[in-house]
């Protein structure tokens, strides 16, 4: 490799270093005020500290269960269930400060299911802010309509703001039969990781060849406008 590709080699590894993305994923959750799994027939599935918070109602902390296991159901086993009268919360760890682009709330996707693709909005907040979102409907059809709710971030104001801690509260659902519940499968986030990952140690050694290169170069330059 000649001089001048190795020092442009450099450059592009710096730049891939600093706008590298990464797909981004919930590590863990809290959930408050949330009833214990069995309720109404629904199951969850839950590694953390279960508290009860009195009236029925329980806050589960420092944990990992249904919301972020992967597993996308089709009935009513695996999923929490969550009722408006509790005024529950959900907040999502993620695995390293992002910018964020899109929420993903998925229901059982089983037919027969009045109860997901209700969900029409919730407040999110994270970075000190809080903004209420409606969510876009999408995916395999149910008795109620479409299965997963949307949340995008694209041109509003939490999209510039990095984080790795969200909360959602205040959940709104469409008028139906069911429409004081909603329940939830799995949540997933998208988004730019923003901190750059550590590069590879090859990376390095190309980043600093080329940057060798180039000090030597500006002091043979230097040496020449020294002597003429």
């Amino acid at each position: 490799m000649n001089t001048k590709s190795l020092i442009a080699a450099a450059v592009i590894a710096v730049s891939s270093i600093s706008t590298a993305q990464a797909a981004q994923f919930v590590t863990g959750y809290d959930v408050s005020n949330a009833r214990t799994s069995g309720y109404g027939g629904w199951t969850h599935t839950y590694s953390g500290a279960i508290t009860s918070a009195g009236g029925g109602l329980f806050n589960y902390t420092g944990g990992n269960g249904t919301l972020n296991d992967g597993v996308i159901s089709a009935n009513n086993l695996s999923n929490q269930l969550f009722s408006l009268a509790d005024n529950s919360s959900i907040t999502l760890h993620l695995n390293s400060p992002t910018f964020l682009s899109e929420l993903n709330i998925f229901g059982a996707t089983g037919s027969g299911n009045g109860i997901p693709g209700i969900l029409t909005g919730a407040t999110l907040s994270f970075g000190g802010l809080s903004q209420v979102f409606s969510s876009t409907p999408w995916g395999p059809t149910c008795t109620s309509g479409l299965c997963n709710d949307k949340f995008s971030f694209a041109g509003t104001s939490l999209a510039s703001i990095a984080t790795n801690v969200i909360t959602l509260s205040n959940f709104q659902v469409a008028p139906g039969p069911w429409s004081t519940y909603f329940n939830a499968s799995e949540i997933s986030i998208s988004g730019v990781a923003a901190v750059s990952p550590v590069p590879e140690p090859e990376t390095y050694a190309m980043l600093l060849a080329g940057l060798g290169l180039m000090g030597g170069m500006a002091r043979r330059r230097k040496q020449k406008l020294a002597t003429a």
